[in-house]
């Protein structure tokens, strides 16, 4: 087996930083700085499990997703996009506390967001509505390079009249949140979170 590198360590240590939860108790932080290396070995060979956990599936994995729908304001999900002015959500939403099974498929180019959702219909699926997106960029925490998700299953209105509906996009190795018009046009790249 090869030694790591310095620098490779130091590319893990900044991986493991960045992946690290906002509120990491302080206590452990500092057991795992001051762990034995025997630990410290044991805690990597777990990274390979954690890694699992958190990289976005592949087309067509089926996968499980929590959601307190109740703990999801649709509106402030826009706002917390960057967006202002009178929003509206046209659902519809998430009842409840729900764990649901889903998968992502492709349906190739789309010219607008009707065409996707009857072409998910044609395959025995239904897109899955907004708020999912929350439970899903809580579970898989960094994206593959160029992933871009669509989460069509519910709608909402930008102040202009125009609809909406949320996504996901890769940048700089990390999550961009944000809503897109639904006569935008979809190619291939598009990956949309269905459920049957």
């Amino acid at each position: 087996m090869e030694k790591m590198s310095v620098g490779q360590a130091r590319e893990l240590h900044s991986r493991l930083v960045r992946c690290a939860p906002d509120d990491l108790d302080t206590d452990l932080a500092q057991a795992l700085n001051d762990a034995s290396p025997e630990i410290i070995r044991e805690f990597l060979a777990g990274l390979k499990t954690l890694q699992v956990f958190c990289s976005v599936p592949e087309d067509g994995e089926e996968f499980e997703l929590s959601l307190d729908g109740n703990a999801v304001d649709p509106l402030a999900m826009v706002r917390k996009d960057g967006y202002s002015g009178e929003w509206q959500f046209n659902g519809p939403k998430v009842e409840g506390v729900q764990t649901r099974r889903f998968q992502l498929v492709r349906l190739g180019y789309c010219p607008n967001l009707d065409e996707a959702k009857a072409k998910a219909q044609t395959r025995g699926y239904r897109l899955a509505e907004g708020e999912w997106r929350e439970a899903f960029r809580k579970r898989f925490l960094r994206p593959a390079v160029g992933d871009l998700i669509a989460f069509g299953g519910s709608g909402w209105t930008y102040p202009n009249g125009d609809r909406n509906f949320p996504y996901l996009d890769e940048s700089d190795g990390a999550w961009d949140s944000d809503f897109d018009w639904v006569g935008s046009g979809f190619d291939e790249d598009w990956r949309w979170l269905v459920s049957k």
